[in-house]
Parts: structure tokens; C-alpha cells; sequence
């Protein structure tokens, strides 16, 4: 709870500009209502809770020291109690990836005191042995994209700080629609 309560900058992340604060606060205020529609009591997390990093900006050194997994946008750190968000210059490539580890933040964690330490055992679906070994990492992934694309469809054009770019998304979207009905192009995000 404390660490929670007091979230510490991180050394590798920097300052927000205006817009990711923007959409960070913007995504931040709906996720609550969309939480709530599936029994979920959201945490109360704040800008200072979400890190942006420069990701070309990390020595390998940094990265392995903060554990970043390779090809992601992102990651939810347990114990520290925060995100940390790859930035972009894409608008909703940055909201994707910050309404995705905010799933990931306010899925079921749980620890276990392991060899008097504090250890990591669950995490959404994903399950970790007493050997850090992940289980169903790859569907507790899914079930996450998933929520996030629902969060995406629902929320994003209604947000001041996507709105722009969600309808530069339509224009893109609308003429494979019309050339090809049957095709899915909810799978269009960024």
C-alpha cells in the first residue's frame, strides 16, 4: 500500500508532454466506468503511477536491469507499483499501450513470502512458479488485448485527446470496409 500511495520517478523515464498527459488523464478518468462494468473496483491510479520512456533512448544495461521484455509497448512493474509506457509519436499507438498496462495494473496480483522475501506469484492469468517459470503468460496477454480493444472501441472517440486521430483511423478503415464488408477491421488500432 505505501509504495502504491507514494510512487517514485523512475531514472530511465522522463517528463510527459502535454499530450501523452493528456490522454493519460483522459484514459485514466473512463477506465474506472469501463472496470466497473465487469465487477472490477479500479485502483486510483494517478500521472505519477504511469513512466514514459524513450525506449531507443535505454542502454542494454538499463533495460536489464528493469527486466523490460523484448517487443512490447510497455510493462506493469508489481513490487514498484507502476507502468511504464514506451512513448510514440502515434496518439493511439501511446493510448493502446497505456490503457493496456493499466488492464494489466488492475488485474488480480498476489505475492507469497518465498525464502523471507517477498516473491511475485500471480498476475492476471499468468502464474509463476517458486523458479519465476510464467504460466499462461500468453493468454493473460490475450484476455488484456482483448479488454483493451474493447476499452479502445467504447472510449476513445469520446475522449478530447484521441479524437482527431480515432477519425484519421476511420478514413483509413472506411474504404477497406466498403471494398471488403465481410472483413474485420476491428483488428485496426493504430
Amino acid at each position: 500500500r505505501e509504495t502504491f500511495q507514494n510512487p517514485e520517478k523512475l531514472p530511465i523515464e522522463r517528463e510527459k508532454t502535454e499530450r501523452e498527459t493528456q490522454i493519460i488523464q483522459d484514459i485514466l478518468v473512463k477506465l474506472q466506468e469501463f472496470l466497473r462494468e465487469y465487477g472490477i473496483e479500479s485502483l486510483n491510479l494517478t500521472l505519477d503511477h504511469i513512466h514514459v520512456v524513450d525506449e531507443a533512448s535505454l542502454s542494454i544495461e538499463q533495460k536489464e536491469a528493469f527486466g523490460i521484455p523484448e517487443e512490447s509497448g510497455g510493462f506493469y512493474m508489481e513490487v514498484k507499483q507502476g507502468i511504464v509506457v514506451f512513448s510514440s509519436d502515434d496518439s493511439l499507438l501511446f493510448a493502446e499501450r497505456v490503457a493496456h498496462e493499466c488492464v494489466h495494473a488492475n488485474s488480480f496480483v498476489s505475492f507469497t513470502a518465498q525464502d523471507d522475501k517477498i516473491a511475485l506469484r500471480r498476475v492476471g492469468l499468468t502464474v509463476l512458479d517458486e523458479k519465476w517459470k510464467r504460466y499462461f503468460h500468453n493468454l493473460n496477454e490475450g484476455l488484456t488485448e482483448e479488454l483493451t480493444k474493447r476499452f479502445d472501441r467504447k472510449y476513445f472517440d469520446k475522449m478530447p485527446s484521441l479524437s482527431d486521430a480515432v477519425k484519421e483511423r476511420e478514413k483509413f478503415i472506411a474504404p477497406k470496409r466498403s471494398k471488403n464488408p465481410s472483413s474485420n477491421t476491428d483488428e485496426i488500432q493504430s
